[in-house]
């Protein structure tokens, strides 16, 4: 077959279809129009004319986008049809919805739903030798395919595409043998997903099963941070706030500190160490993988914005946290012993509304010690009024 060539300045394309077009010409794929793999013309009928005949129909709310399936197609009669009830489909057609592409609702037609009737809010593609239809189904479902038509609507008051729009999408072509393996090989990862999203559903309903108040505990899990943060400060004023802070103690106070969390730290590190090596890390994202790298081994990537990038350790930023805590914390406490219950009422005030107030000001979420200083600094002042509550009268 003779490929003309579809990137003409007529035609409006995506960045990620350029990126399409380019992979498959560096491997020496060619790139055709989806109206040449598809039949043209896949047949209508009227249902009205046949008004006792029950139908199967299945319309734009049959199709789950995110399973990319027909979930329940509608048993009807012929005589209450809706007028777009027109289109005939086959098994192995594929269905792309063609209001709101954005969407990206997409269907391949089961066995079961051989010779029954879609909408016209359907392009329907059918197949043609040249091309798989899972292939076909698995690439309407692509990144490049979708963003191309979404493309087409912005801005746009009603967003839809016309047949002939889906139709003038490129697709690679490889080899039919090539296409099966693909297909293959993407079916197998796509199960995978399917049963850790089964598994995961089974732990979600697991646990709405739970008593209320732990299901409380499990839903309000992450208001345990500033907690935590708090008794850290806590903890290391009762033990730490009194001593002379010489060389040799501030040696000693950072070895303790050092060797309580980084040990075990290290250790995360090394079992995440496979995907770090794995890990790409794209020219767009806000830091080079080698930065991100040294952030994480020397425990301070929750000191600066981008660190987000890496999804390698994520809940470590509160050990991040605590790294700065330890490092700041003997000048916080420098005149503790001078605290008097006016200046720890005055640090609690402010530990309760120095959040909203650096969030106020821009800061940035990610800034994460920073964020945290107030529940830290909360703590220290808790342990100064214990130590005032405590205390002998002299």
């Amino acid at each position: 077959m003779n490929r003309p060539d579809i990137r003409t300045p007529h035609r409006r394309s995506s960045r990620r279809e350029e990126a399409l077009i380019g992979l498959a010409a560096s491997i020496s794929w060619p790139v055709v129009k989806l109206d040449e793999v598809c039949v043209g013309s896949t047949g209508t009928r009227d249902p009205g004319a046949e008004p006792d005949k029950i139908i199967r129909y299945v319309d734009i709310s049959s199709v789950d986008n995110r399973a990319k399936r027909i979930t329940e197609a509608k048993t009807l009669l012929g005589k209450v049809a809706p007028s777009r009830a027109r289109q005939i489909i086959l098994a192995n057609d594929v269905l792309v919805a063609t209001t709101r592409p954005n969407l990206n609702a997409v269907a391949l037609v089961p066995p079961d739903l051989d010779g029954e009737m879609c909408s016209t809010g359907f392009c329907v593609l059918r197949p043609t030798p040249e091309v798989d239809p899972e292939y076909l189904f698995l690439f309407v479902q692509s990144d490049a395919f979708a963003h191309g038509l979404a493309d087409l609507v912005k801005g746009a008051l009603y967003p839809a595409v016309s047949d002939k729009q889906v139709r003038a999408r490129p697709i690679p072509l490889p080899p039919l043998a090539e296409q099966r393996r693909i297909a293959g090989r993407l079916r197998e990862q796509m199960a995978e997903v399917a049963r850790a999203r089964a598994a995961v559903q089974a732990q979600l309903a697991a646990a709405q099963a739970l008593p209320g108040p732990l299901q409380a505990i499990m839903r309000g899990g992450y208001m345990a941070v500033p907690p935590f943060f708090m008794l850290s400060g806590l903890v290391l004023a009762r033990n730490y706030a009194t001593i002379s802070w010489t060389p040799r103690n501030l040696r000693k106070y950072a070895v303790g500190r050092l060797a309580r969390i980084y040990p075990v730290y290290l250790l995360s590190l090394l079992i995440v160490a496979p995907f770090i090596i794995k890990a790409p890390i794209s020219p767009t994202d806000a830091e080079p993988k080698a930065w991100l790298v040294a952030m994480h081994l020397t425990l301070t990537q929750a000191w600066f914005i981008g660190h987000y990038t890496a999804g390698w350790n994520t809940p470590a930023w509160s050990l991040s946290c605590e790294m700065f805590f330890y490092l700041v914390f003997p000048l916080l406490v420098t005149r503790w012993q001078r605290w008097t219950w006016p200046v720890i009422a005055t640090l609690a005030l402010l530990a309760c509304a120095a959040t909203q107030l650096l969030w106020a000001a821009g800061v940035s979420d990610q800034l994460k010690p920073i964020i945290h200083l107030p529940d830290f600094l909360m703590g220290i002042a808790l342990a100064r009024a214990l130590e005032l509550l405590t205390a002998r009268p002299t």
